[in-house]
């Protein structure tokens, strides 16, 4: 078995934003489908099981994505 290493930060330490590799990819990417129709799904059919900030996230063009901290997670709870 392969030994494992944990990484400990330092609160000032931990990442606030991560790499979108999406504008550097030449082309445009597949739209997700929607498994009942098959054909392209558009945010309202995201927005059934996606939290909004997620969709915006992978929908992103901006090289940059902002990590939302843990606490926000639970500021707006899907309903």
């Amino acid at each position: 078995m392969s030994e494992s290493t944990k990484f400990l930060l330092a609160e000032d330490q931990i990442p606030t934003t991560w790499v979108n590799l999406m504008p550097d990819l030449p082309g445009e990417p597949l739209p997700p489908l929607s498994p009942a129709t098959g054909q392209p799904a558009g945010p309202e059919d995201l927005a059934a099981i996606f939290p909004l900030g997620l969709i915006e996230q992978e929908v992103s063009q901006a090289p940059e994505v902002v990590i939302p901290d843990a606490d926000d997670a639970h500021v707006h709870p899907r309903s």
